[in-house]
Formats: structure tokens, C-alpha cells, sequence
């Protein structure tokens, strides 16, 4: 009789595990280890999906890296500021809930195509706006994009509240789509100044042809890994 007992009782927990991990497969922000300073791959499933779906993030990426290891406090303020946004400027296009939440160390990586984008003022301004809300919740929060087929690569930075630093540039524009506050040391020392991206850099090697100076994908990694390498350095730093 125990026998039957205990094997009763190992099924029930059985079922009991299975119906626990239907009911949380689609709520809990995925948490996997990849690098700090790139979204994660095209495979991962998005937020609330019924079927497996993906993003490609090979020639477009847009995302948020957030100083939290709380990945839903991080989730559920973006949607509350979403939310007031959308409530006091209808204009907005709403989101369609493709979102990808990644634990990684102390940070969360949002990644998503429906962040607002600073491709005109207003767009600018609700970027602006998430991203100081998000820092004064969180302390530090940057923003990253790239796509490839425009040509449009953007980082930003903001901390306790206040944006520091943006700077986004589209090939179709001669002056930057975004840009706020002084370049940050990390720029100036990776040479990432493109305020004038008509200059012409001349390469020491003369076999190498001279290049028009402007941001590309690259441009964005490498001020990614250096703001995640310089974030406990971090102070405030009044926009100029």
C-alpha cells in the first residue's frame, strides 16, 4: 500500500511541476549568459509569444542595457512609462509587445524594435523621456541601435535621471538625427567624434584608401563595451 502511496504522490507532484512551468513559460524574462554589450541572438523568444518567434538582430538591433538584476521592476516600468506615454501622446505608435528581457550580470538588456526612435523631434523626445525615467529608477540606463541597411547607428546615456550623452546618425542626413550633451571620454579616446562626418581620414598607410568619418556598427560596439567597462566610474554631468 505505501508503494502505491508514494508512486501516487510522484505523480501528483509530476503534474503539479508541469502545469507550474506551463503557467510561468511565457511571464518570466528569459535569463541566459551572453556578452554584456550585444543583444541577445535572433532565437530567443519574445515576451507573452504563443509560438516561438525571433528578431533579427544581425542587420538591426535596437536595445536598452539597464544597471538591475531585477529583470521584472525593469519590465514593468518601461511599460508604465510606455503606457504614460501613450496616454498623453496618442500620435505614438503603439507597441506591438515584441519585447526580449536578458539577465546578464548586473545588467538587463531590453531589446525590442518598438522603443521610440529619434528619427524626428518627438520620436527624440520620448527616447529622452524613457531614458532619464529609467535612470532615476535604476540609476544608469544606455540605449543602442544599428541598422544596417539605412545606415543609422545611435547610442545614449543616461544617469540618475538625466541624459548625458546621445547621438544617433542616419546616412540619409548630412547633420546628426540625435545629439545631445559633450562627447564622453570613452568617444574621445576610441575616436568615435563624428560631429563632423564629412572629414576625411587619412590612414598612415598609404595603401588604405581614405574613408569618409562616419559612425557604423562597429562604432557602436566599441562605445558599448567601454560604457559598460566605466559604469561604476560614472558621475552626473550636466548636458552642453
Amino acid at each position: 500500500m505505501w508503494i502505491a502511496l508514494l508512486v501516487t504522490g510522484i505523480v501528483y507532484l509530476g503534474y503539479w511541476f508541469v502545469q507550474r512551468m506551463k503557467s510561468k513559460r511565457w511571464n518570466t524574462p528569459i535569463k541566459v549568459i551572453i556578452g554584456l554589450d550585444t543583444p541577445p541572438p535572433a532565437t530567443f523568444f519574445v515576451k507573452e509569444a504563443k509560438q516561438q518567434e525571433g528578431i533579427d538582430f544581425y542587420h538591426k538591433a535596437t536595445w536598452l542595457r539597464v544597471k538591475s538584476n531585477d529583470s521584472i521592476a525593469v519590465q514593468v516600468e518601461i511599460d508604465r512609462i510606455l503606457a504614460q506615454m501613450d496616454r498623453f501622446a496618442p500620435s505614438r505608435q503603439s507597441v506591438s509587445e515584441k519585447w526580449v528581457f536578458t539577465t546578464v550580470e548586473e545588467w538587463i538588456l531590453v531589446s525590442s524594435y518598438d522603443l521610440p526612435s529619434p528619427e524626428d523631434y518627438q520620436g527624440a523626445q520620448q527616447l529622452e523621456q524613457l531614458l532619464q525615467l529609467l535612470s532615476s529608477r535604476f540609476g544608469e540606463v544606455h540605449y543602442f541601435a544599428h541598422y544596417q541597411t539605412v545606415h543609422y547607428y545611435a547610442w545614449a546615456k543616461a544617469i540618475n535621471g538625466h541624459l548625458i550623452r546621445a547621438y544617433a546618425y542616419i546616412s540619409t542626413k548630412e547633420d546628426p538625427l540625435w545629439e545631445e550633451g559633450r562627447l564622453t571620454p570613452e568617444e574621445i579616446q576610441l575616436d568615435l567624434d563624428f560631429r563632423d562626418t564629412g572629414r576625411i581620414v587619412e590612414w598612415e598607410d598609404s595603401i588604405e584608401e581614405e574613408q569618409s568619418h562616419t559612425p557604423d556598427e562597429h562604432s557602436v560596439k566599441l562605445i558599448a563595451a567601454a560604457w559598460r567597462a566605466t559604469s561604476e566610474q560614472s558621475a552626473f554631468e550636466p548636458k552642453g
